[in-house]
């Protein structure tokens, strides 16, 4: 930082004058001048893994808001971290007293000393959307809540703070704990509405993100240093596509005309756009999942246009009833558009799982029955990386592979597609309510007949 005095300039020259007092029209000259080495930490936990780096504790650049203390010191106040709500889960939002030792003509060190900080938080539950310490006592606030970017002190020792996420206004007391719930700012053209960025966490678009977070940092605080994987359905993901969803929702394949009312519950309206998930190569400004640390592997998917749609669109895996398909569509894959196909193979033909996941949905679902050996056989036949299964607990909690957490008791071929039957007595509604036992009973059994689609279905079948 650096003291200036003088000044002849722009508008922008006088403000900066104005803040020290600065006579209009005085000589330009600099008086003093002292540095905060970049390389300045503070007691907290470990930061910086989003941007690659390793730093042991929290770091203490860089500034948006300077405030002064009439004593020789300042609040300095931290931005949100390393530029954006993506990479700063891990900054702890601070404001930091700094003593500036000015170096002059007379002499001076041209050194700056933390003497302490102001941790914000929020314990008492004032912020309505997740954070990402939601699930601890303290609470403490990061770079991917708030961007907070201007700080004052009110006569009652209370500190007011903007913030660039909401758009919000936040209200601490001295020791940095939230006191109100964030202060919206109000739509000066729509004074009923509230104006919001693309980060806001009311944000449909926002919000997976931060849910994420959450879900990170409480498997960290458990000794889980591995990253989740976020697998939304495949129609959510942010695309080019104009009308939003693809039309696999036959109730929402229109946005510019109402829904049909009907038995479906369908209200008339106008069709929304279902996507709202973004990711790195998707258009708009919203928060991108993958840049945030989580591997995107989507729902399920059986067409290979499709298929080959989302792998161009950048997506970390994919989930299929067919993974016969999958694994074409994977091998025909030109990933780096050299013109040569296979990019996520091995030298052996196999899928590399570092690049790309391919899932076997319950096995190979729509080639046997599913979560059996003959449905994971066929998945493994069609060389996927993974085989997606499901569980359930039984009575005597031993864990099942099954997708229901009731059983179905339609035959093959009825209405619901899946056979959830004992040849005997009446299917019982729960898994939970039977044992182990009781499933494998070798001549009154729980069967599992599951249906294989001839042909895969279409999308409305789903």
């Amino acid at each position: 930082m650096a003291q200036v005095t003088g000044g002849k300039g722009n508008e922008a020259d006088q403000d900066l004058l104005d803040v020290f007092g600065i006579p209009k029209n005085a000589p330009v000259g600099l008086v003093g001048r002292a540095v905060l080495p970049a390389a300045t930490f503070v007691a907290g936990p470990a930061s910086g893994a989003l941007i690659g780096a390793s730093f042991s504790s929290q770091p203490v650049q860089g500034f948006s808001c300077l405030v002064d203390v009439k004593d020789g010191s300042f609040w300095a106040m931290a931005d949100n971290g390393y530029g954006s709500i993506e990479n700063s889960a891990d900054f702890r939002l601070r404001a930091y007293r700094i003593r500036p030792e000015l170096k002059t003509k007379a002499g001076g060190g041209g050194s700056i000393s933390v003497e302490s900080y102001v941790e914000f938080r929020d314990p008492d539950k004032k912020v309505k959307f997740t954070i990402v310490n939601q699930f601890t006592t303290d609470r403490v606030l990061t770079g991917a809540d708030f961007d907070i970017e201007s700080m004052r002190f009110a006569s009652d020792g209370t500190i007011w703070i903007g913030d660039e996420f909401g758009q919000f206004l936040l209200h601490f007391d001295a020791s940095g704990k939230l006191l109100d719930a964030p202060i919206a700012l109000t739509d000066p053209d729509h004074p009923d509405q509230e104006v919001r960025s693309p980060q806001n966490p009311w944000l449909e678009e926002a919000s997976a993100v931060r849910l994420m977070n959450a879900f990170r940092a409480r498997g960290v605080a458990y000794g889980n240093p591995k990253q989740p994987v976020f697998s939304p359905w495949h129609v959510h993901l942010i695309d080019t596509d104009t009308t939003g969803n693809r039309g696999f929702n036959t109730q929402r394949d229109n946005l510019a005309q109402p829904n049909t009312p009907g038995v479906n519950g369908d209200t008339g309206l106008v069709a929304a756009n279902d996507e709202v998930v973004r990711l790195t190569k998707s258009p708009g400004s919203f928060p991108d999942m993958q840049a945030s640390g989580y591997p995107v592997v989507t729902w399920t998917v059986n067409s290979v246009a499709r298929m080959s749609e989302l792998l161009a669109l950048g997506v970390n895996g994919m989930i299929s009833d067919r993974p016969d398909l999958l694994y074409t569509a994977v091998a025909n894959f030109d990933a780096n558009k050299d013109g040569a196909a296979g990019d996520f193979l091995d030298a052996d033909g196999l899928i590399d799982p570092a690049k790309f996941d391919a899932q076997a949905h319950r096995g190979g679902r729509d080639l046997r029955p599913e979560n059996t050996l003959p449905s994971m056989e066929a998945g493994l036949d069609s060389l996927v990386t993974t085989l997606e299964t499901d569980c359930g607990l039984t009575s005597d909690n031993v864990p099942v592979l099954y997708h229901d957490r009731v059983f179905r008791a339609e035959l093959p071929g009825e209405t619901g597609g899946k056979s959830r039957r004992k040849l005997g007595d009446e299917v019982p509604a729960r898994i939970r309510d039977v044992s182990l036992a009781n499933i494998q009973d070798p001549f009154d059994p729980i069967l599992n007949d599951g249906v294989i689609w001839q042909p895969s279905p279409t999308p409305s079948q789903r």
